[in-house]
């Protein structure tokens, strides 16, 4: 997938309109309206991460509805101002 070494393009489709992903094998990468933002969407990237591992760990997680994560987003974003 990455053999041209032209990782960049594959990062934004991943990204789309989310702040934030895990690249497999790179880690994590985030976007936001500043170095400050997107360092806020890294930090609960990873602790959202840690908790599904640490929830993997004892069964199987119960996973958030579509309307539960976005109503998340919408906190997110008028909290840290992201986009």
């Amino acid at each position: 997938l990455f053999r041209s070494g032209l990782i960049g393009p594959h990062v934004v489709e991943a990204l789309g309109d989310k702040s934030g992903c895990l690249l497999a094998n790179h880690g994590v990468i985030t976007v936001g309206a500043s170095v400050r933002h997107a360092l806020t969407a890294a930090v609960m990237l990873e602790d959202n991460a840690k908790s599904y591992l640490f929830a993997k760990h004892i069964g199987d997680p119960v996973l958030l509805e579509a309307a539960e994560i976005q109503k998340a987003r919408d906190v997110f974003t008028y909290l840290y101002g992201q986009k």
